[in-house]
Protein backbone atom coordinates (compact mmCIF):
# COMPACT_ATOMS: atom_id res chain seq x y z
CA UNK A 1 0.00 0.00 0.00
CA UNK A 2 2.81 2.38 0.87
CA UNK A 3 4.48 1.70 -2.48
CA UNK A 4 1.23 2.43 -4.31
CA UNK A 5 0.97 5.73 -2.47
CA UNK A 6 4.64 6.53 -3.01
CA UNK A 7 5.29 6.80 0.72
CA UNK A 8 6.55 4.92 3.71
CA UNK A 9 3.66 4.04 6.00
CA UNK A 10 4.00 3.30 9.69
CA UNK A 11 1.37 1.88 12.02
CA UNK A 12 0.20 4.82 14.10
CA UNK A 13 -2.32 2.98 16.27
CA UNK A 14 -4.21 -0.33 16.48
CA UNK A 15 -7.48 -0.73 18.35
CA UNK A 16 -9.56 -3.85 18.96
CA UNK A 17 -13.21 -3.24 19.75
CA UNK A 18 -16.33 -5.24 20.53
CA UNK A 19 -19.73 -3.56 20.65
CA UNK A 20 -23.10 -4.95 21.61
CA UNK A 21 -26.57 -3.66 20.78
CA UNK A 22 -26.71 0.13 20.66
CA UNK A 23 -22.97 0.45 20.05
CA UNK A 24 -22.03 3.00 17.39
CA UNK A 25 -19.62 5.85 16.58
CA UNK A 26 -20.57 9.36 15.49
CA UNK A 27 -19.43 10.79 12.15
CA UNK A 28 -15.80 11.84 12.03
CA UNK A 29 -12.57 11.98 10.05
CA UNK A 30 -9.66 9.85 11.32
CA UNK A 31 -6.99 12.51 11.16
CA UNK A 32 -6.25 16.00 12.30
CA UNK A 33 -3.48 18.40 11.39
CA UNK A 34 -1.35 16.87 14.17
CA UNK A 35 -1.80 13.09 13.75
CA UNK A 36 -0.32 12.53 10.31
CA UNK A 37 -2.70 9.63 9.71
CA UNK A 38 -3.28 8.99 6.03
CA UNK A 39 -4.83 5.50 5.79
CA UNK A 40 -7.44 3.72 7.90
CA UNK A 41 -8.03 -0.04 7.72
CA UNK A 42 -10.79 -1.92 9.54
CA UNK A 43 -10.82 -5.72 9.74
CA UNK A 44 -14.18 -7.15 10.81
CA UNK A 45 -14.09 -10.26 13.02
CA UNK A 46 -17.76 -10.83 13.94
CA UNK A 47 -18.73 -14.50 13.81
CA UNK A 48 -22.16 -13.86 12.35
CA UNK A 49 -23.81 -10.85 10.81
CA UNK A 50 -27.07 -10.62 8.88
CA UNK A 51 -28.92 -7.74 7.23
CA UNK A 52 -30.91 -5.94 9.89
CA UNK A 53 -28.25 -6.48 12.59
CA UNK A 54 -26.96 -2.91 12.16
CA UNK A 55 -23.41 -1.86 12.91
CA UNK A 56 -22.56 -0.99 9.30
CA UNK A 57 -19.77 1.42 8.49
CA UNK A 58 -21.34 4.42 6.73
CA UNK A 59 -18.92 6.18 4.40
CA UNK A 60 -19.63 9.61 2.91
CA UNK A 61 -17.86 9.81 -0.47
CA UNK A 62 -15.60 12.89 -0.52
CA UNK A 63 -16.67 13.66 -4.09
CA UNK A 64 -20.35 13.62 -3.19
CA UNK A 65 -23.03 11.04 -3.68
CA UNK A 66 -25.15 9.00 -1.35
CA UNK A 67 -23.51 7.48 1.71
CA UNK A 68 -22.30 3.91 1.28
CA UNK A 69 -23.01 1.36 4.02
CA UNK A 70 -20.47 -1.44 4.44
CA UNK A 71 -21.60 -4.58 6.26
CA UNK A 72 -19.31 -5.73 9.10
CA UNK A 73 -18.96 -9.25 7.72
CA UNK A 74 -16.25 -11.55 9.09
CA UNK A 75 -12.86 -11.14 7.38
CA UNK A 76 -13.97 -8.06 5.43
CA UNK A 77 -11.18 -5.51 5.23
CA UNK A 78 -12.13 -1.90 4.52
CA UNK A 79 -9.36 0.56 3.62
CA UNK A 80 -9.92 4.29 3.09
CA UNK A 81 -8.30 7.71 3.31
CA UNK A 82 -7.99 8.98 6.88
CA UNK A 83 -7.74 12.54 5.60
CA UNK A 84 -10.74 12.82 3.31
CA UNK A 85 -13.39 10.22 4.20
CA UNK A 86 -16.08 11.22 6.67
CA UNK A 87 -17.55 8.06 8.22
CA UNK A 88 -19.55 6.68 11.13
CA UNK A 89 -20.71 3.35 12.52
CA UNK A 90 -24.46 2.83 12.56
CA UNK A 91 -26.07 1.54 15.77
CA UNK A 92 -25.87 -2.21 16.26
CA UNK A 93 -29.34 -3.71 16.65
CA UNK A 94 -28.38 -7.24 17.69
CA UNK A 95 -25.37 -9.45 18.00
CA UNK A 96 -21.77 -8.45 18.57
CA UNK A 97 -19.70 -6.26 16.25
CA UNK A 98 -16.00 -7.04 16.62
CA UNK A 99 -13.25 -5.36 14.64
CA UNK A 100 -9.63 -4.32 14.67
CA UNK A 101 -8.85 -0.84 13.34
CA UNK A 102 -5.44 0.17 12.06
CA UNK A 103 -4.32 3.72 11.41
CA UNK A 104 -1.25 4.35 9.29
CA UNK A 105 0.75 7.57 9.22
CA UNK A 106 3.36 8.90 6.87
CA UNK A 107 6.11 11.45 7.29
CA UNK A 108 5.84 12.26 3.57
CA UNK A 109 3.12 14.72 2.59
CA UNK A 110 1.20 12.21 0.45
CA UNK A 111 -2.21 13.67 1.19
CA UNK A 112 -2.66 17.13 2.49
CA UNK A 113 -5.47 17.84 4.87
CA UNK A 114 -8.11 19.35 2.61
CA UNK A 115 -9.93 21.33 5.29
CA UNK A 116 -12.27 23.27 2.95
CA UNK A 117 -13.36 20.04 1.22
CA UNK A 118 -13.87 18.30 4.56
CA UNK A 119 -16.12 21.16 5.70
CA UNK A 120 -18.16 20.93 2.50
CA UNK A 121 -18.66 17.17 2.91
CA UNK A 122 -19.73 17.70 6.53
CA UNK A 123 -22.13 20.50 5.51
CA UNK A 124 -23.61 18.38 2.73
CA UNK A 125 -24.42 15.63 5.26
CA UNK A 126 -25.17 17.89 8.25
CA UNK A 127 -28.45 16.19 9.20
CA UNK A 128 -26.93 12.70 9.22
CA UNK A 129 -23.86 14.07 11.00
CA UNK A 130 -26.07 15.43 13.80
CA UNK A 131 -28.09 12.20 13.90
CA UNK A 132 -24.90 10.20 14.37
CA UNK A 133 -24.26 12.09 17.62
CA UNK A 134 -27.86 11.53 18.77
CA UNK A 135 -27.34 7.81 18.12
CA UNK A 136 -24.04 7.67 20.00
CA UNK A 137 -24.71 9.78 23.10
CA UNK A 138 -27.45 10.09 25.71
CA UNK A 139 -30.00 12.82 25.10
CA UNK A 140 -29.02 15.39 27.70
CA UNK A 141 -28.19 19.09 28.00
CA UNK A 142 -24.55 18.53 27.00
CA UNK A 143 -25.58 16.87 23.73
CA UNK A 144 -28.19 19.54 23.01
CA UNK A 145 -25.62 22.26 23.61
CA UNK A 146 -23.02 20.52 21.41
CA UNK A 147 -25.52 20.02 18.57
CA UNK A 148 -26.69 23.64 18.81
CA UNK A 149 -23.07 24.80 18.67
CA UNK A 150 -22.41 22.56 15.67
CA UNK A 151 -25.53 23.87 13.87
CA UNK A 152 -24.43 27.46 14.51
CA UNK A 153 -20.91 26.71 13.26
CA UNK A 154 -22.37 25.06 10.14
CA UNK A 155 -24.60 28.07 9.46
CA UNK A 156 -21.65 30.43 9.85
CA UNK A 157 -19.44 28.27 7.62
CA UNK A 158 -22.11 28.09 4.94
CA UNK A 159 -22.72 31.85 5.10
CA UNK A 160 -18.97 32.46 4.67
CA UNK A 161 -18.72 30.40 1.47
CA UNK A 162 -17.81 32.24 -1.69
CA UNK A 163 -19.75 31.62 -4.91
CA UNK A 164 -17.54 28.68 -5.92
CA UNK A 165 -17.90 27.11 -2.45
CA UNK A 166 -21.69 27.50 -2.51
CA UNK A 167 -21.85 25.95 -5.98
CA UNK A 168 -19.73 23.00 -4.85
CA UNK A 169 -21.85 22.50 -1.73
CA UNK A 170 -25.02 22.46 -3.85
CA UNK A 171 -23.38 19.96 -6.21
CA UNK A 172 -22.54 17.70 -3.25
CA UNK A 173 -26.07 18.00 -1.85
CA UNK A 174 -27.65 17.11 -5.22
CA UNK A 175 -25.50 13.97 -5.47
CA UNK A 176 -26.62 12.64 -2.07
Amino acid sequence: LGAALGATLAVDEVKAAAHGPGGCFPAHFDTTATTGRVVTAILYLSEAWAPGDGGELRVYPPGGGAPVDVAPRRNALVVFSSTSVLHRTLPLVRGLRTAVSFWFSSTEPIARLETPRRHLVKLAHANDYAQSFRDAFPADDALAKALAGDAAANAAAEAALDDAGRAELERLRRRR
